[in-house]
């Protein structure tokens, strides 16, 4: 989402809610009810599904088709009006949306049991998800970065916008940690929040630290680990990182372990990949080439394109 998007977010979060008539809109392909309300409103919310729902009677929130139109209202004030981002995180959910599913899988919840993997699904610290052979998943948390999941693949929500104790070397106030316990995931984390939450993405022996930037993690059944740099820049530690769990059973969550300018080994730019195997210890970074008709790859650029 661009900054249109998050300053439409702010709008609707601190309850501005002065709109413009009814718009219609068509439903384009890959589109879930959630996601357009990311891209149009800039946030999904059980407020937003609400007004949905009552412009739209008979709408089934859980399914939309191709060419279906939706009315919308959308918000009048300027979109284009730079927005502090301390006031967004102030405002924001703390919650990770489900906006896109192909095939089949699940969510753990954080507090027992589970659920069938759906669009519109909101996820929230300590919940997991789960993809089958042959799925994939979008996630978009706390209304800023996507996160996507390949098949057979388990992530667990560590932590989403929790506050930290600013250090010398870690000035953010908030971070946000996503435990990749094994499979493969594409991140494009948002640049504004960048700047005030530590976002990260937990291998199991290894973590990543990330501002405006698009990159692929794998971790593997050995727990070896890889990152890839497809725009900006990523820190790779090794030691510093807690290993992921293995269970995804709910557990307690540590606060964020300070990771020291020292301990960042290596920082990834784009093109750059680094292996980690399951010492810990990040190898030499190593430049790759995207392969060319790679339907992962393939997709997230597609959809990356739908989010600006």
């Amino acid at each position: 989402m661009h900054k249109t998007t998050l300053s439409l977010l702010l709008l609707l979060a601190i309850g501005s809610r002065a709109a413009t008539a009814l718009t219609d809109y068509e439903v384009r392909k890959g589109q879930t009810l959630s996601y357009i309300a990311f891209l149009k409103l800039g946030a999904w919310d059980e407020t937003v599904a609400a007004q949905l729902k009552a412009d739209n009677p008979g709408l089934d929130l859980d399914r939309v088709e191709v060419g279906q139109k939706i009315k919308l209202r959308l918000p009048s004030s300027d979109p284009l009006k730079p927005v502090d981002p301390q006031k967004q995180l102030q405002v924001a959910s703390k919650k990770a949306v489900v906006t896109m599913v192909r095939g089949s899988g699940k969510v753990v919840r954080a507090g027992g049991g589970s659920e069938t993997l759906r669009p519109n699904l909101f996820l929230s610290t300590g919940d997991a998800v789960i993809t089958d052979a042959a799925s994939y998943a979008e996630l978009i948390i706390d209304n800023q970065s996507v996160l996507r999941l390949n098949e057979k693949t388990q992530v667990k929500m560590l932590a989403i916008q929790a506050p930290q104790v600013a250090t010398a070397t870690e000035k953010r106030p908030f971070y946000t940690r996503i435990a990749l316990v094994t499979g493969k995931t594409w991140a494009k984390v948002q640049k504004w929040a960048g700047g005030t939450v530590n976002y990260q993405i937990q291998l199991p022996t290894a973590i990543a630290g990330v501002h405006g930037t698009v990159f692929e993690s794998v971790a593997k059944p050995d727990s070896t680990g890889e990152v890839s740099v497809y725009q900006g820049e990523v820190g790779v530690g090794g030691s510093a990182a807690a290993p992921a769990k293995k269970s995804l059973a709910p557990t307690a969550v540590s606060g964020p372990k300070e990771v020291a300018m020292g301990e960042w080994i290596h920082i990834l730019k784009a093109g750059q990949k680094i292996e980690v195997p399951k010492a810990g210890l990040p190898e030499a970074p190593k430049e790759f080439k995207v392969s060319v008709g790679d339907p992962w790859v393939d997709m997230n650029r597609e959809r990356d394109c739908l989010c600006d």
